[in-house]
């Protein structure tokens, strides 16, 4: 793994098969790589699939999202709106039927809003493709937990950002909030204020760990003849962002 900060304060953490790539400044960014299968499904069944509900800054919100495509962005105003086509290959009905009857399912106590789907065992997700879509104004904190997929989370805004990814890629820009991240293999990159970053906290399974910042570099601890860890501090207040 590797981090590295640039003129513009900029932080990459790369680990063997997995990398990490954080770039701090006017902008943080965090990248992890692996290799992941994509699904061929060109079939889109049925209408898009919808979900809406009013939220505001004190709103926590999980999102609890089956595999797939992501995308996650800011919106003005006090509603959140997600959005899921599902796709399957024009050959296999077996899919089309599995399918046809999922939906968004919302729970909502105190501030605490849940969004999942009826459906959560994986096997019957064979061979489709779920591309979800959701827009969310400011809330107090957001998490996002998904098996396997590519995610994009865009200019959001939140006290808290989670993700917890198994497997896929990652891409959060322009996050206006502290991050966690909790992932098993894929890409992950991502930007964010330099202000907003007071420390990070990084380890990686694989690989080695360095850390640049205006020139200066500094080495990840390796604790075995795998895997390592930085801890690196800048010196401000501000979040704590930790990637795993």
């Amino acid at each position: 793994m590797k981090i590295l900060t640039t003129d513009n304060s900029s932080l990459r953490n790369l680990f063997g098969h997995f990398s990490k790539k954080l770039l701090f400044a006017p902008i943080l960014t965090l990248l992890i790589s692996c290799t992941h299968s994509t699904l061929s499904a060109d079939t889109v069944i049925g209408p898009l699939r919808l979900a809406q509900i009013e939220v505001d800054e004190n709103s926590n919100v999980e999102l609890q999202l089956l595999p797939g495509d992501i995308t996650v962005e800011y919106s003005e105003g006090s509603e959140l709106l997600a959005t899921m086509e599902l796709r399957c290959p024009s050959s296999n009905s077996r899919c089309e039927s599995r399918l046809g009857d999922l939906e968004f399912e919302i729970s909502k106590q105190g501030n605490r809003i849940t969004i999942g789907t009826n459906k959560s065992n994986r096997n019957s997700l064979n061979n489709s493709n779920i591309r979800t879509h959701l827009t969310i104004p400011a809330v107090r904190n957001l998490t996002l937990t998904t098996f396997a997929g590519d995610v994009s989370i865009t200019d959001v805004i939140a006290e808290q950002l989670e993700v917890n990814l198994r497997a896929g890629d990652l891409d959060v820009i322009n996050a206006q909030a502290c991050i966690k991240v909790t992932q098993g293999a894929g890409d992950v990159t991502i930007e964010m204020p330099a202000q907003l970053v007071s420390s990070a906290n990084l380890k990686a399974g694989v690989g080695d760990v360095s850390l640049s910042n205006a020139g200066e570099r500094f080495a990840g601890n390796r604790r075995a003849l795998v895997g390592a860890k930085l801890d690196w501090t800048s010196g401000h207040n501000g979040c704590n962002l930790t990637v795993n």
